[in-house]
């Protein structure tokens, strides 16, 4: 494992706007700072339209350049939110996107964890949040709602 981590809350997929997190990680380096590893907060909304759903191939680019920087990866921070009530094509969507992020994890080698926000929405920090009214449905169990 590594202890030496930047916990990031962008960069699940590759995008322009991750070039920025890359160019500071590397920054830190040519000053010596000592990153062992990347950690992504992975709060994503499946199917949404926003930046928030995975991609396969956006996520294997972006392990694959913190690979090239010497860096590990984790997925730190999972959940998938949908909206309730729950659909089946909710779920589906939902059970697609965390499928997809393991997968990505799998085959990285430098991807070496992924850390769900519990196993059942009852204990999620989502309804607590004050944040995503009407999205209950977005961990690997269902809870009460």
């Amino acid at each position: 494992m590594f202890s030496r981590i930047y916990n990031s809350n962008t960069g699940d997929n590759q995008l322009p706007a991750d070039q920025n997190l890359y160019t500071w990680i590397a920054g830190l380096q040519q000053r010596g700072v000592p990153i062992d590893g990347v950690g992504l907060q992975c709060h994503l909304t499946p199917n949404s339209g926003l930046t928030y759903s995975p991609d396969l191939d956006s996520m294997m680019a972006n392990m694959a350049q913190f690979a090239k920087m010497g860096l590990k990866v984790r997925v730190s921070e999972l959940d998938m939110r949908i909206p309730v009530p729950a659909t089946a094509s909710g779920l589906a969507d939902q059970a697609t996107a965390y499928t997809t992020v393991v997968q990505v994890c799998l085959m990285s080698p430098n991807c070496v964890s992924i850390t769900v926000w519990g196993a059942d929405d009852a204990v999620s920090w989502i309804p607590t949040s004050g944040y995503f009214h009407g999205h209950r449905a977005r961990l690997l169990g269902q809870g009460p709602d």
